[in-house]
């Protein structure tokens, strides 16, 4: 027999595990709601946030594929992050219609694999966002310390995905399906749990490592990668000033002062405007790194936090935790599925260019001068990094 302690959590007997009596929390599902259009609701924000990265990350794996020109070791990158964006947000519709029923209606199967491959596909999004930042670490502060040539990215890419699935089956093995008595109804719900251990609380060790390796480990390397990013172009740019600004005194005879006088004013204007030109590409570069990191931080915290409330609450007999949490922090997590193609995609100008002919019939190709133009200004190739650091150069490799 079982009791409902609140509408996230269960309370019965285990004979699986042998954990005796003990509270279960219902993760997706939730029960004795006051009024069911909230799941209707939250149904309708899981959907259109799938609808929108599903053609946002489509349009970017598709582009990557076609055009030549886009098959760059970063591109690999961003490629690999728009297909793990694409998977875990794929996870949405299924969670829409548990938040729907109330009860998990998809059966043990998708209980096993939907939740796995949402961590897995959480793991590869977090990891090849890292990667990107160490890949621009390297190419814009160590251009000469470490070239990632486009085999060895596919390697990595590959890396990240084995080592995501073989780290989560833990996930596959122990999320099953928990009927209970509620009323004249029968509810179920798909639940983590624990094999019984004496020695050693399973669940805390997991989510430890899951947040170290997960979220900690990630926003550091990220911060530090980007910072240093920053302080190269920062002292590159204030170089660039200094030198316009030594060359913008020009030398001539005092026998020619009204010459003199408008070329130096002329050069004074001129060295004005390239000053503010930089100065905008400066506020601009600084955005993007700051809004990577910050948006890192924002959207994968809360649902790292309701992991870790989830166990703690849970082991600690709290249970003060509920469903709607966990989904309100999920949108977060799903929602930077739709935010990294304009982050790290749409920000990048070569794809924008390649992107602006999609508005062209399907069949026609961008023209290989136009291409070409742009490759020649916009070139990110490891030969190219090793080159002195521009404001304008850094703005185009962000």
């Amino acid at each position: 027999m079982a009791n409902s302690l609140n509408s996230s959590y269960f309370y019965g007997m285990d004979t699986v595990y042998n954990w005796g009596n003990r509270s279960y929390f219902t993760f997706f599902s939730e029960f004795n709601r006051p009024w069911n259009g909230i799941g209707v609701i939250e149904a309708l924000i899981y959907i259109v946030i799938f609808l929108i990265s599903v053609v946002a990350n489509i349009l970017i794996i598709i582009r990557v594929l076609r055009v030549r020109q886009l098959k760059t070791v970063t591109n690999c990158f961003i490629a690999n992050l728009a297909m793990a964006d694409l998977l875990f947000s794929s996870g949405c519709p299924f969670i829409a219609v548990v938040r729907i029923t109330g009860t998990w209606v998809l059966g043990g199967f998708f209980c096993h694999i939907i939740i796995y491959l949402e961590f897995v596909c959480m793991f590869a999004v977090i990891w090849t966002m890292t990667v990107i930042s160490i890949e621009r670490f390297f190419c814009i502060v160590k251009p000469n310390c470490c070239r990632i040539s486009l085999t060895m990215a596919i390697v990595i890419v590959i890396l990240i995905w084995v080592i995501a699935f073989a780290g989560f089956l833990p996930m596959a093995t122990f999320f099953n399906i928990y009927a209970f008595p509620f009323g004249n109804d029968t509810i179920q719900i798909c639940t983590l749990v624990w094999p019984s251990n004496t020695t050693v609380q399973v669940s805390i060790v997991f989510v430890s490592c899951l947040v170290l390796v997960g979220f900690i480990v990630p926003l550091a390397l990220m911060t530090h990668n980007y910072y240093r990013v920053f302080r190269t172009f920062w002292i590159s740019r204030q170089t660039i000033i200094k030198k316009e600004c030594s060359s913008s005194q020009p030398t001539v005879n005092m026998a020619v002062q009204p010459a003199a006088s408008t070329l130096r004013s002329h050069s004074s204007k001129l060295v004005s405007h390239n000053m503010k030109v930089r100065s905008l590409r400066s506020l601009r570069v600084i955005r993007i790194l700051v809004l990577l990191v910050l948006l890192f931080f924002l959207m994968w915290l809360p649902i790292f936090i309701a992991f870790i409330v989830i166990q703690y609450d849970g082991a600690y007999e709290y249970h003060q935790m509920h469903s709607w949490m966990l989904i309100t922090s999920s949108y977060f997590a799903f929602a930077n599925t739709c935010v990294n193609p304009f982050v790290y995609v749409f920000i990048n100008e070569r794809f924008r260019i390649t992107i602006n002919f999609c508005r062209k019939t399907s069949k026609e190709q961008p023209k290989a001068d136009e291409i070409a133009s742009f490759s020649a200004s916009a070139n990110i190739d490891r030969s190219v990094c090793t080159t002195s650091l521009t404001p304008a150069f850094c703005s185009k490799l962000l």
